[in-house]
């Protein structure tokens, strides 16, 4: 099991960065899915990390309809499901398992057979397991996400499920990890997108808050998702821009022409040399009669 572990991830890991896996023809997926969902099954009472790395491999090729669909077909949704009761207790494969249903959840098809009363007290049951890892509350608030787009029974159904509860103890508990902050605040907003009558149980529990707090994060989007979060649940916001270069806090977001541009026709690192060579090329220039035109 440690070679199998070992072996996938630096495979894996390797055609993921160099963004290989999304060039994958569907017959080199239909290789692969059938190979690690054999493996999963074959190692899942045996060794956790086995299966951890085949459930990461599983979630690298599943970046389209197409594999999400082969990898659904031989079971792997079944397969994620099965291992967060049997191994429930082990953060790598709670991560992965939740992290694969992430990815499968972005299929319209596979998103409502996913949001199942089992399925949501499964998902829950990963982030009250692991209580510090952010990168499981991350994934299943991104699958909260997905399954609630376009959906609104799916939405009704995760907040009877406690989702909204999820959501807001994973940002207080996590207030500087950007990406679950987005995926949280992504979350809200699919949440009431459809559904105007969940906005009053979304506010409980200090949610306004937690979103303003989100607000003040950078990097990620994370600032745009906090505010149309805020947005969308009828609340004043106000979407403010730093000055990277001065501090100075504007309204809105600078648009193009606003402010005067700093764009030199003719590069040069000193701004005094740009100055001098335009006032050489002005006295340099002489009319056409000057050159000895008969006008």
């Amino acid at each position: 099991p440690i070679y199998i572990n070992m072996y996938i991830y630096i495979i894996f890991s390797v055609l993921f960065a160099r963004g290989l896996l999304a060039r994958l023809s569907p017959q080199v997926g239909h290789g692969v899915v059938p190979v690690l969902l054999r493996l999963v099954e074959v190692h899942e009472a045996s060794s956790a990390d086995a299966v951890a790395a085949c459930f990461f491999a599983l979630r690298a090729v599943a970046v389209n309809d197409d594999a999400v669909q082969q990898i659904c077909a031989g079971g792997g949704l079944a397969s994620a499901e099965r291992n967060l009761t049997l191994n429930a207790g082990s953060a790598p494969v709670c991560r992965q398992a939740s992290a694969l249903l992430r990815n499968l959840s972005g299929n319209d098809g596979v998103k409502t057979s996913l949001c199942t009363d089992a399925n949501l007290q499964l998902l829950n049951a990963a982030v009250a397991a692991h209580p510090t890892d952010p990168q499981v509350a991350e994934h299943v608030i991104s699958t909260y996400a997905a399954m609630a787009l376009r959906v609104p029974a799916n939405c009704d159904r995760i907040l009877r499920h406690g989702g909204h509860v999820v959501i807001t103890k994973s940002l207080r508990r996590f207030p500087t990890v950007v990406p679950l902050q987005r995926q949280a605040c992504l979350a809200v907003r699919n949440l009431v997108g459809r559904c105007p009558h969940l906005v009053e149980p979304l506010l409980e529990d200090g949610m306004e808050g937690l979103l303003r707090h989100a607000g003040t994060l950078t990097g990620s989007g994370c600032v745009e998702a906090a505010y149309a979060a805020l947005r969308d649940l009828g609340l004043e916001v106000e979407l403010l821009t730093v000055d990277a270069a001065t501090g100075v806090v504007r309204k809105g977001v600078e648009q193009f022409g606003e402010a005067k541009s700093s764009f030199r026709a003719v590069w040069d690192d000193d701004p005094l040399k740009d100055a001098q060579r335009t006032a050489a090329m002005s006295a340099a220039a002489k009319s056409p009669a000057e050159l000895g035109y008969k006008m």
